[in-house]
Formats: structure tokens, C-alpha cells, sequence
């Protein structure tokens, strides 16, 4: 699945309504300062151009070879970015408290071996490090839940590729045995969906998008989870 052509959608959809996390992501990473910077499957790069201008030094690595080839042309004209391939499950080339911050978005979903790379996330991640991870909601009436189920009953068909989708809280149970967390919000709610469908304004929508983490329920229901954390004394198990 992950060819060419897959990352060209995917490019031409954070120019759409895929452009809500983008720009979450986008504003998450400039509360956190740092020196550098990782993004744990960076597909074909669309974070790193924008995070090159705020950290020294820059690395995404991606399990696939054409995403990597990809993010290798985005990023030629920057000289602090550096991406190769790697696998997420496997020791990476990096000592122990590496980076400041790390960014891990839609990647964990496709993992099976979620011990492995969550202890060597936290392995490079120095300590009170960043970590901001994001996963596809699919919370009972989560946008991600909806919409696959919509999805599995008209075309008859599931992504293969999401190994796991789980809740916002059985996710939490899973991160909080390595990290402390210090934030959890969804992002890309139903409303922005609508509105940006029907031609607003995608910083408008956004706009509108963040209105809606205030609210309780609909917090809960975003499309995507994006989680705050810290590589603290205070997860759960902090001997790896």
C-alpha cells in the first residue's frame, strides 16, 4: 500500500481536511522547545520542512523505502534534516537520550511489536523529554470508529493495515507504563469535517476545530488522539 502514488494522496490530503492534524501537530510542536528532534515515521515528510526552522538538528526515519526517497527530495534544501529507513521495532542507531522532543504520529496503529517500540522511543528520549504521539480514534462513536464501521458496511472493507484500534482509554493504559501523560485531545471533529467539506476557510475550520476539544463529549470524538507525554519517574515502568 505504502507506494508512490499512496503518498501523493496522502500529500494532496493534508491540503484538505487531513490539513486539521497537520496543523494541530504543527501548533503542538511549537509549545516544545528543544536542540533535536525526531519524527518516528516521518512516511514521505510533510512535518519536516515546517520543524526545521525550529529545531537545530533534525531526524525522521520511516519503515518504508519509497516514503523515505520522497522525504529525502522535500528536505534537500534544508542542511539540519537527515532521514533514512528504519524499523520502529529495532534499536535505532541513536544513544540513549538522544532528542528533546520526538514525534510519533499515525504510526503505532500499524506496529505489533508496541513494547519494542515504545522502549526504544523512550530509550532515545531524554529525560522530561517530549513525546507527542498521535493515533486514529476509534473510542465508541469516535470519528475513526464511525467511520470504518460506515466504511466495513458499504464497501465491505477495512483498512489492513491498523492492527490496533483501541480507545483513547485503552491507549492511555498502554502509554502510561512508560510515559507520564501530561495531555490527551482529539482533533478533526465532525463539525470541522463538515464545514471544511462545504468550502470554509481550513484556518477557520481549525479554528473552530480547537472550540470543540473544549467541550467534554465532543473531545472525545475527534478523528485523531493526540497524546502530550513525558519521559518521566512517574510512568509506571521507567526501568527499560
Amino acid at each position: 500500500m505504502y507506494d508512490k502514488k499512496y503518498y501523493e494522496i496522502m500529500d494532496k490530503g493534508y491540503s484538505g481536511t487531513g490539513s486539521i492534524i497537520f496543523l494541530t501537530i504543527i501548533e503542538e510542536l511549537s509549545k516544545h522547545k528543544g536542540e533535536k528532534i525526531l519524527d518516528a515515521g516521518c512516511e514521505s515528510g510533510f512535518y519536516l520542512p515546517f520543524i526545521s526552522k525550529q529545531f537545530k538538528i533534525v531526524y525522521g526515519f520511516d519503515f518504508s523505502r519509497e516514503g523515505c526517497e520522497i522525504a529525502k527530495q522535500k528536505i534537500k534544501r534544508f542542511k539540519n534534516v537527515h532521514v533514512f529507513q528504519h524499523d520502529l521495532t529495532k534499536k535505532t542507531k541513536f544513544k540513549k537520550s538522544s532528542f528533546d522532543v520526538i514525534l510519533c504520529s499515525e504510526v503505532l496503529e500499524h506496529i505489533y511489536n508496541l513494547d519494542a517500540s515504545l522502549k526504544e522511543l523512550k530509550r532515545i528520549l531524554k529525560i522530561n523529554g517530549t513525546l507527542i504521539i498521535t493515533v486514529p480514534n476509534f473510542t465508541f462513536l469516535g470519528h475513526s470508529y464511525i467511520e470504518e464501521k460506515i466504511t466495513e458496511f458499504f464497501f465491505h472493507w477495512k483498512d489492513p493495515t491498523h492492527i490496533h484500534r483501541y480507545s483513547i482509554k485503552k491507549w492511555e493504559n498502554i502509554l502510561k507504563k512508560y510515559f507520564f501523560i501530561e495531555k490527551v485531545y482529539t482533533t478533526t471533529h465532525y463539525f470541522s469535517k463538515i464545514l471544511h467539506k462545504i468550502g470554509f476557510n481550513r484556518n477557520i475550520v481549525f479554528k473552530i476545530d480547537k472550540l470543540n476539544r473544549k467541550l467534554p463529549l465532543l473531545n472525545k470524538l475527534g478523528r485523531n488522539i493526540i497524546f502530550v507525554l513525558k519521559n518521566s519517574k512517574q510512568s509506571e515502568n521507567d526501568q527499560l
